[in-house]
This record gives structure tokens, sequence and C-alpha cells, in this order.
């Protein structure tokens, strides 16, 4: 009878245990994050948390850039952890967000935010900050992660091309070396005919 009742006090408190969470977003106005080189509309762009050290976030990027790169499954029921931008570019701190349960609460974790712009075609790796984890609900003190635009931008620079490397501006076109290749031909096939 003994083992049954502390059997079923297990379960009841498996039951009742929740996710561990954490709050994260922009540092209020000075965490704005700006239009890509895509343009596009800031609430259509996407902020995913993630968590590791800074070398996981340069494997993100690098990933990113190859194009290689998927959002962690860190959220409960693992999926992925993400935010849209507001309008005005601010990545919204009101709500906390469940995490797996690889997590616990209590401890301290480093996490760094992936933001993909609406066009798909850029994104920006932050810099790593850490956070200590809580429960909603309880009497846990709730902890912020909040990176300033100049954090938002801290491992990649500033917006990096998704799939193709950072765009170099001297690098001409595909169009225009075509172009001068058939120029200089025709000037080869000219001289050859006189």
């Amino acid at each position: 009878m003994y083992k049954l009742f502390l059997s079923f006090l297990v379960f009841a408190l498996a039951c009742t245990v929740q996710a561990a969470s954490i709050t994260w977003g922009s540092y209020g106005p000075m965490g704005k994050v700006e239009s890509s080189p895509a343009g596009g509309n800031l609430g259509d762009y996407v902020a995913y948390l993630c968590t590791g050290d800074s070398a996981s976030a340069t494997e993100t990027l690098s990933a990113l850039q190859n194009g290689s790169w998927t959002a962690p499954l860190i959220g409960e029921n693992n999926t992925a952890v993400s935010k849209n931008v507001s309008s005005t570019g601010i990545v919204n701190t009101s709500t906390s967000s469940a995490l797996n349960d690889d997590f616990v609460r209590g401890e301290t974790y480093s996490f760094y935010v992936v933001i993909i712009d609406a066009e798909g075609q850029y994104a920006m790796v932050s810099s790593v900050l850490e956070g200590t984890l809580y429960q909603v609900g309880t009497t846990d003190q709730m902890t912020f992660v909040q990176w300033s635009a100049e954090q938002f931008y801290g491992t990649s620079g500033g917006w990096q091309q998704i799939g193709g490397g950072e765009v170099d501006p001297n690098v001409p076109e595909p169009t225009a070396l075509a172009l001068l290749a058939l120029g200089v031909a025709g000037v080869a096939l000219r001289r050859r005919v006189a």
C-alpha cells in the first residue's frame, strides 16, 4: 500500500510540474531591429531563440550563409521558439517562452537570437547573453534576456545573405560578366575576319 501511495504521489507531482520559461526580446526602444537590405515589413521578420555559446552562434551564422540552418527545437513539446518583430522593430518581451524538458528552472543558460527578414533572404545572429530560467505562476523571480540594437547585430556584424555568404558589393553581376565576355568574343571574331 505504501508503494502504491508513493507512486501516486510521484505521478501527481510530475503532472503538476510546469516547463522552465524565459522572457526574451528587445531592450526597450534601444533594441530596435533595422530593415535588411531586402526591405519588407518589419512585422513579418521572425526572431528565433537559440541556446549556446559564442562558438555555437558563429556556427549558426555559417549554417545560415550556406543555407543549411534550421531553427532549434528548444520550446515546449520540442518546437521552435520564435516571435515576430513588431512593425517598429521591437522584439516584444511581454510574454514568456516555455522551454522543453532539457532545461531546468533556476539554472542559467546562454542564449542568442537569429532574426530572418520578411523575404527570407537575409539574417542576423545576435551576441550571446545569459538568462536564468523560471517557472511561470510561481514565486520564482522572472528574468529577462534583452538585446540592444548593437547586441542584435553582435555575432554577424549586421545583416548577412542567407544561402550565399556575405554580399560583396565589388563582385559584378553574372549578367554584366556575360555581356563583357560576349563583347570580348565579338572583338576577337572581328579581328579574325578582318
